[in-house]
């Protein structure tokens, strides 16, 4: 009797601390595992950056353009990785092309008079810009220009960055950042890369506007505005392309190679860039 007690307190203590063992490696953490997926994903922590965010977008709604470019040039400078980074290059790109192609003049601004004999061609070689950009920035409705006239000529050293995994294109001016836009068709080898590439730098070579017709066209053109346009660059297959857009719907007729941007954002980006001027795709 006293035998068959202790074999059977021997056989509690074997298996019963068996089964502690098995409880404890391996059914407890598949019960934790499996209740933390019932949990769902850890919600992430709040974005510092959004209330700074906030304050800029409050300045540019309360009409101080000037303390809202300031504030979000200073936001995109100390919050490269924020949620909101998107948004603040967004409000910034349209501050700041709203007050490029504006006439008033700015101390950033050249004053050109136009003198006897003067016409846009030359008034773009003498200030190191381009005739599409000063006709697009003094808001002229022709390309007669009078002796005496002010024109107003913005600074113009752009450069762009395409970023591949974004889909994005930012153009800086100098050093600062200028305004981004998105890339809506790019090429199959692209699309379908999962890790960027190795950079490539190249620079424009050429940029060209086609009408509806199929007639190439200038800025002073009657076609102009809804004219298809290119911008050559150096590096192969890379390009840019206006993507068609038909009227009244939302689909996108895919460029047939490079890169595609809606008509309004190229024909931006056409009037900015220069020939030679450079571009890195990454």
């Amino acid at each position: 009797m006293v035998k068959a007690l202790i074999i059977l307190l021997l056989a509690t203590v074997v298996f019963g601390g068996a089964a502690y063992f098995i409880n404890e490696l391996y059914i407890k953490p598949d019960r934790a595992l499996k209740e933390e997926k019932a949990r769902g994903p850890e919600p992430p922590p709040p974005d510092p950056s959004v209330p700074e965010l906030e304050k800029c977008l409050a300045l540019k709604k309360n009409g101080d353009v000037a303390g809202a470019r300031t504030a979000l040039l200073a936001f995109i400078e100390h919050y490269p990785r924020s949620t909101k980074i998107d948004a603040a290059r967004d409000a910034l790109g349209e501050i700041n092309s709203t007050l490029f192609f504006s006439p008033t003049p700015d101390p950033s601004k050249q004053i050109y008079i136009v003198g006897k004999g003067d016409v846009l061609t030359r008034v773009a070689m003498r200030t190191r810009s381009t005739p599409e950009l000063i006709h697009r920035a003094n808001n002229l409705t022709g390309t007669m220009l009078r002796i005496g006239q002010k024109l107003v000529v913005p600074p113009s050293d752009f450069s762009a960055v395409v970023n591949l995994q974004t889909k994005k294109l930012l153009l800086f001016n100098g050093r600062q950042f200028f305004k981004q836009y998105s890339i809506i068709a790019m090429p199959p080898a692209d699309v379908a890369a999962k890790k960027p590439g190795p950079k490539r730098v190249g620079k424009v070579l050429a940029k060209s506007a086609v009408d509806p017709a199929g007639t190439r066209v200038t800025f002073a053109d009657r076609t102009y505005p809804e004219a298809s346009h290119e911008v050559t660059i150096s590096i192969p297959g890379h390009s840019f392309y206006t993507v068609a857009q038909p009227a009244g719907g939302t689909s996108r007729v895919p460029a047939k190679k490079g890169l595609g941007f809606a008509r309004d954002d190229l024909e931006e980006i056409a009037v900015l860039l220069k020939k030679n001027d450079a571009v890195t795709i990454e």
